[in-house]
């Protein structure tokens, strides 16, 4: 991937949205959650990070990877 700088020494920051379907709030946070812990362990990463909004509805990872 690739946005006009081809400089790859620095890290890579992304924000991902996701929001869940009705009624299925709690099985998205479960699946998200369950995520947490085996990509912290993945090479690169530096920080992996799972916020939601108050309705509980809306899930956002910010993550920075090397």
């Amino acid at each position: 991937m690739s946005f006009g700088n081809d400089d790859s020494s620095g890290p890579l920051c992304l924000i991902v949205k996701m929001k869940a379907v009705a009624g299925k709030e709690e099985q998205l946070k479960e699946v998200l959650t369950a995520m947490l812990e085996p990509t912290r362990k993945e090479p690169g990463c530096i920080v992996y990070q799972l916020y939601t909004n108050e309705k509980n509805d809306t899930f956002f990872f910010y993550e920075l990877w090397q």
